[in-house]
């Protein structure tokens, strides 16, 4: 014990580290939770933390730092329920077609085929004033006029709620579509007109009106520069180079965005740290070295802090410009908080900063850490910086004869830099990526050694250029330059995922498993004695848990537009693949399924375990079948031999057992609960739907019988 008290207190400086991480724990917790807990829950939690924290405030710590530790985890928790409060909206209750709607735009993005709006509704035929919704997405086809934000536009548009998972554990757009306050999402049939700018009324919020215009200035200031790029640069070099300066990326075509992904490049697609850092690094020292040049300046004055404030103003700028959106905000705390401690004569990059940072972030928007964004960029900065602080530890770097290397020995170690960062952050953000993705690029760290040293010495530094040059209308004019080195990372990225086995897909790691890898990587990065490498183990247990985890053997999409089952060998089966392919594609790569195979046609079966004909198919499977009737007269054959009967047909009164059993799933019970997932196992079969995955929470919709 007491060794253990010494070993504590020897890492004294890493618990507040452990705080953030508790309050991340706690926004985990509250989205975990099967129901909404109650608004004023903080009146009786709070209180039961913060007495016993008072009472033992002049104890040890060793009483007291328990008691931090809970108040954080506490206080994530109500952080969270706050946010979620804070940002409730109404959201469309059901779907509408053909309906004639005024709003104002609010943004808008180049798609394949067409724009994706952000609007914001001031009429909605056949809705109350009440219950419009905040913020409608739609997109337009066709040849759209160009708009801006602030604009006035009528439109003819098919409207629904924001999409629910299609089954359980897929993408929850619903959710992430509340906190950003989208009720709606849609179409427009044909282009909308436009009516003028904003309505008088709107100008009454005068509080609003300066933030309003200063969001205005810059989305309009951003969609201009995407359009001369896109303009004045050929197909996806336009593309991708409008995405680095602006962060609008509807003009990147999907072989395209392929081609990044494969090749492990596809973090130089999304505005991070990395384009941030590159930007105001290329500031930095450039007007360092141009004060330099001037040795009156050079002697009197602070250069350094001269600069780093200055670059500090280009990322500020740089953020707006690239959107403001959550991944470009955490990347500018990160970006700032650097540039401040170069200011304050501090230690640049600590695991305090990304701990600031990480709190920051939390604070804004506790709903990022859901995210695939937060959570590898956070683990892959983590990463970096314990895993370096290791290797310093071991003595593996040394500075020794540093000075008097030559350019080809610089280079090297520059080239030896760039691939120990790659293969650290990919190990580092290896648990999300099997997580979210299903897979990992094989040849990541020779594309990134060619693409990096690209995109760090030319293409962000011409970035900067055009971002100077833009205010006097001049970036048409440098653009040409950045363009020919993005042309040179999209042929890097075009090789290197054309070559065999670019990509290897991997079955879906399990949130347990997710669990497992985050605990063991924390504990190896975060605490400074030997006693961190215990967290190895726990996190290459993580690593290996897709190898144990169980899919489910039946799934079924909420408008059974098509069906999956599992066969031999887990071998995924479709019920077609010419409807809902966003979905079956997910259900494929989950299971690491390169090709699909779809239900056999009538007459036919696979082996001994799926057949079907003119009235539905019979799948077996761990000693229990399973009825696909097409028809009323096949239900109720099937019933009395099936152990679970799914149809879209209404059920004869002879499959009453099953209607009581609940075995028996029907076009309404998908409409009400959402998408279904089955495991048939020895004992019974275990069901769970999108609704119980979801929860009762503010963004699960519920359905009651339709009119």
């Amino acid at each position: 014990m007491l060794l253990l008290g010494d070993w504590v207190e020897s890492e004294r400086d890493r618990w507040g580290l452990w705080c953030i991480v508790c309050l991340g724990g706690g926004v985990v917790g509250y989205f975990s939770l099967p129901t909404e807990p109650v608004p004023l829950l903080f009146l009786a939690t709070f209180p039961t933390v913060l007495v016993p924290l008072f009472l033992a405030w002049r104890c040890q710590w060793g009483i007291l730092y328990p008691l931090v530790i809970l108040l954080t985890f506490v206080g994530g928790f109500h952080l969270a329920q706050f946010r979620t409060h804070q940002v409730a909206a109404p959201v469309l209750q059901e779907e509408l077609s053909a309906v004639s709607l005024v709003a104002e735009v609010v943004s808008s993005e180049p798609v394949a085929g067409g724009v994706r709006l952000l609007l914001r509704p001031e009429n909605i035929e056949g809705i109350e004033n009440k219950r419009y919704p905040h913020f409608l997405r739609l997109v337009s086809r066709g040849e759209v006029p160009e708009l801006e934000a602030g604009q006035r536009i009528e439109a003819l548009a098919s409207l629904a709620p924001p999409p629910p998972p299609a089954v359980p554990g897929d993408y929850d757009f619903s959710r992430v579509a509340y906190f950003q306050k989208i009720g709606a999402v849609g179409f427009t049939y044909g282009a909308p007109d436009l009516i003028g700018q904003r309505s008088a009324g709107a100008e009454q919020d005068s509080w609003r009106t300066p933030l309003e215009a200063w969001a205005q200035w810059w989305s309009d200031s951003r969609r201009r520069l995407a359009d001369t790029t896109v303009a004045r640069l050929p197909a996806q070099t336009g593309a991708v180079t409008a995405a680095l300066l602006t962060g609008l990326r509807g003009a990147i075509s999907e072989e395209t965005n392929q081609a990044m992904r494969h090749s492990g490049l596809a973090h130089l697609l999304a505005i991070s740290g990395l384009h941030l850092g590159l930007i105001a690094g290329a500031a930095f020292f450039a007007l360092r070295a141009l004060l330099c040049l001037w040795p009156a300046i050079a002697l009197r004055l602070p250069t350094k802090k001269i600069a780093a404030a200055s670059a500090l103003i280009v990322a500020f700028c740089y953020l707006f410009l690239a959107g403001a959106t959550i991944p470009t905000q955490r990347a500018f705390i990160m970006t700032s908080l650097v540039l401040v401690a170069v200011l304050l004569d501090r230690t640049a990059l600590t695991l305090r900063l990304v701990a600031l940072a990480a709190l920051l972030v939390l604070v804004l928007s506790p709903e990022s850490l859901l995210g695939a964004s937060f959570q590898m960029s956070f683990a892959a900065v983590t990463g970096l910086i314990a895993g370096y602080e290791i290797l310093r530890e071991q003595r593996v770097f040394s500075d020794r004869g540093r000075n008097n290397q030559g350019h080809l020995s610089t280079a090297f170690h520059y080239l030896l830099g760039v691939a120990l960062t790659t293969v650290i952050a990919t190990v580092a953000t290896a648990p999300f990526a099997l997580y979210h993705f299903n897979a990992l690029t094989s040849y990541g760290l020779f594309a990134n050694l060619l693409a990096v040293p690209l995109t760090a010495f030319w293409v962000m530094p011409a970035a900067l250029l055009v971002l100077l040059a833009y205010p006097f209308g001049l970036a048409g004019e440098v653009l040409p330059l950045m363009g020919k080195g993005v042309e040179l990372v999209l042929l890097v990225a075009g090789y290197i995922s054309s070559l065999p086995g670019a990509r290897v897909l991997v079955p879906q790691m399990p949130a347990w498993g997710l669990a497992f890898c985050v605990t063991g990587g924390l504990w190896l990065c975060l605490w400074r004695s030997n006693w961190r490498f215990a967290g190895l183990p726990v996190f290459l247990a993580g690593l290996a848990t897709p190898i144990v985890h169980n899919p489910p053997d039946i799934l079924i999409e909420e408008s059974m537009e098509v069906m999956a089952v599992a066969g031999p060998e887990d071998l995924l089966v479709l019920s077609n693949r010419r409807k809902a392919r966003f979905s079956s594609d997910q259900w494929l790569e989950r299971r690491a399924q390169h090709g699909s195979v779809v239900w056999p046609e009538e007459g036919r079966h696979y082996g001994e375990w799926l057949a079907c004909d003119d009235l539905g198919c019979l799948y077996d499977r761990q000693d229990k079948r399973v009825a696909f009737p097409l028809t009323t007269q096949a239900m109720a054959e099937d019933c009395q031999p099936a152990d679970l009967v799914i149809t879209a047909k209404d059920p004869p009164i002879m499959c009453q057992q099953h209607i009581e059993e609940e075995t028996l799933v029907t076009r309404l019970d998908l409409w009400r609960k959402g998408g279904h997932a089955f495991w048939l196992r020895d004992d019974g079969i275990e069901q769970l739907t999108v609704r119980q995955w979801q929860g009762d929470r503010p963004w699960a919709a519920y359905r009651g019988r339709p009119e």
